[in-house]
């Protein structure tokens, strides 16, 4: 997967909880895999020790949400400039340096 949009951040790595509005029901949206060993999804538990392209593959859309992308464009400007704070707004994409 290339590009997807919009995605849950919150999936891949830490985010300011106080400003973070995730895809209600979504329960990878606060899964933190850059941080975490494991992650359960239903009754299944996925190891996170060791990220491989086949894991992150198999992420996307984790448990049905299209907002759960872990590979792609905007996975990576998120993990390079961090947490877009502005959603769709004025200033988008506008990180402090």
């Amino acid at each position: 997967q290339m590009n997807a949009w919009p995605l849950d951040e919150g999936m891949i790595d830490y985010v300011d909880a106080g400003q973070y509005g995730h895809e209600m029901g979504n329960a990878g949206a606060e899964a933190n895999i850059v941080a975490s060993n494991q992650l359960r999804v239903g009754e299944n538990t996925l190891s996170l020790s060791v990220i491989t392209p086949e894991l992150l593959a198999s992420l996307n859309e984790l448990g049905g949400s299209e907002a759960n992308v872990a590979t792609g464009y905007h996975a990576v400007e998120f993990l390079l400039w961090g947490q877009d704070l502005n959603g769709n707004g004025p200033g988008a994409g506008e990180r402090p340096a």
